[in-house]
């Protein structure tokens, strides 16, 4: 079986091939050749989480059990393979061939299916709840709706028994026979024959409350307190107005993909700073660090996109550092032998600092919010409607504490 060739791949497989899956992080997914998969895979591995196996031959290959969650499989051959079993969380597999693969107990929630040559009929829907079919549209399964309508319906909802035309209109039946005759006169108040009382459609109120209970409050409290402290950040600093609406940008900033996830925290930090006047020494720290690893990156085979991606996340990290430690010290007369001291604004710097750290952990909310089937459009108003809160309610304690 021939491995897929892709521009790099034999480089970057000399270079990195063997470092640990452990070291790598969700943005450092890298391409792993068929052979090199093939023979972990036999050796006993069952994990390839973030695997990058696009455009991959994998016809009629025993996979079973194998875990390809959040795996990039674009224009892979599956077709004929046995994916018994087989964790496909989340999976990409836009184009991809899984005619007459062995699907039983897979699990593809969440996967994106765009274009791929697939036979859902074989598949439990519970399997591919939240998942991009192959015409675009996302399959949602109404759990909510479907948990209620199975739930036994109430004593007082049974249904009331009919009874004969003579008997409705007896005249001397005791109170309850001419209470049933009523209810089976009035055919407002008679069920159809051979039907049973249905409990009522779940309400938009009681659809909300149970949504609500599955939120995940911990992470989404800290994100809107991250917001808070750049907001606060912001009004003790006096920053221009514009600071506000570019803080708050930076929550949309996960639906460029999931990538960009990690820049939330730096470009929310990064757009406070820049509002307040941003070092000349933070700016070179951030461009040389950016271009080294840049460099460095290309020289290990990395597609163009990703390593600037990578270099210029890492070369924010560095200016917002920089920027906090500027605020926390003062080391003008370092040189002199007055050393460095504490500043004055250290309690901008702690704001800076925890906030950008409460938005990194709360960010995880969208990954949670994802896995329990939102829709992205409803996941953009909750995150933002947080971070603008929590944006607000920060400058709201600025000014109490001003005045």
């Amino acid at each position: 079986m021939k491995p897929a060739r892709r521009q790099g791949a034999t480089a970057l497989r000399k270079q990195s091939g063997d470092m640990p899956e452990c070291c790598l992080g969700p943005w450092e997914t890298r391409v792993m050749e068929v052979r090199q998969f093939l023979r972990q895979y036999a050796n006993g591995k069952r994990s390839f989480v973030w695997a990058d196996l696009r455009q991959a031959n994998l016809t009629g290959v025993d996979l079973r059990e194998v875990n390809l969650s959040r795996a990039n499989l674009t224009e892979a051959n599956l077709s004929r393979a046995n994916l018994t079993g087989a964790n496909l969380t989340r999976t990409n597999l836009t184009r991809t061939n899984l005619t007459r693969a062995n699907l039983t107990d897979a699990v593809l929630r969440q996967a994106n299916l765009t274009g791929a040559l697939i036979d859902l009929e074989a598949l439990e829907p519970q399997a591919y709840v939240g998942a991009i079919l192959p015409d675009g549209t996302r399959f949602e399964l109404p759990a909510i709706a479907e948990s209620e309508a199975a739930e036994p319906a109430p004593a007082s909802a049974e249904p009331v028994a009919a009874v004969s035309d003579a008997a409705s209109h007896s005249q001397h039946s005791d109170t309850s026979q001419s209470g049933t005759s009523k209810a089976a006169g009035d055919p407002l108040l008679a069920p159809a024959q051979g039907t049973q009382w249905q409990q009522p459609p779940p309400t938009r109120r009681s659809i909300l409350r149970k949504r609500s209970r599955s939120l995940p409050w911990p992470n989404l409290i800290l994100f809107g307190l991250g917001y808070g402290g750049l907001g606060l950040f912001l009004y003790l600093h006096q920053a221009a107005w514009i600071g506000w609406p570019l803080v708050w940008i930076t929550a949309f900033l996960w639906l460029v993909g999931e990538p960009y996830l990690w820049f939330m925290p730096v470009a929310a930090a990064l757009a406070a700073l820049v509002t307040t006047g941003l070092s000349v020494v933070a700016i070179a720290v951030a461009g040389l660090a950016s271009l080294g690893l840049f460099g460095g990156l290309k020289m290990l085979g990395w597609p163009w996109s990703r390593a600037l991606r990578d270099a210029i996340w890492v070369g924010g990290i560095g200016a917002v550092l920089v920027a906090i430690a500027s605020l926390a010290f003062y080391g003008r007369d370092a040189y002199s032998g007055g050393g460095i001291i504490l500043s004055p604004t250290l309690p901008l710097a702690l704001l800076i600092l925890l906030g950008s750290l409460c938005i990194g952990v709360g960010s995880m909310a969208q990954l949670q919010l994802q896995e329990a089937s939102w829709v992205r459009s409803h996941m953009a108003r909750l995150l933002s409607l947080d971070a603008g809160v929590g944006l607000l309610l920060g400058t709201l304690v600025g000014w109490l504490l001003a005045h």
